[in-house]
């Protein structure tokens, strides 16, 4: 059987695809600051072909180097937003899923480790 090829043998010649895999962030003003946003992540809406790309943004509060809030946003690229759309997302956007998740249990009022038989 043959080995796989290795994963650095594999991105050889590949340094433009690969810079797009830096994490995009800008800054721009916010509550009299500046506050950086930074892409989190980046999927599809509805069907492969006719989706609509969305955007998970983190937001940074100055001095910070961690998002303290995120927003989805519809938009295939950070520079498609002006300063006031990306305002208008940091005052919508709430604290991380997994914080969130972690304060309140999924169905209130169970235990959470009981599980039901089949």
């Amino acid at each position: 059987m043959a080995r796989p090829t290795p994963v650095r043998a594999s991105l050889d010649g590949h340094a433009e695809e690969l810079a797009d895999l830096v994490p995009q962030e800008r800054t721009f003003r916010h509550e009299g600051a500046d506050w950086r946003v930074v892409v989190l992540g980046r999927g599809l809406a509805g069907p492969p072909a006719q989706g609509a790309p969305l955007l998970a943004l983190g937001f940074c509060p100055p001095g910070s180097e961690a998002p303290d809030r995120e927003a989805l946003a519809v938009g295939a690229d950070l520079e498609t937003f002006g300063d006031a759309d990306l305002r208008e997302l940091a005052g919508r956007a709430r604290p991380p899923a997994s914080d969130a998740v972690r304060e309140r249990p999924l169905f209130p009022g169970t235990s959470g480790d009981r599980r039901r038989g089949r």
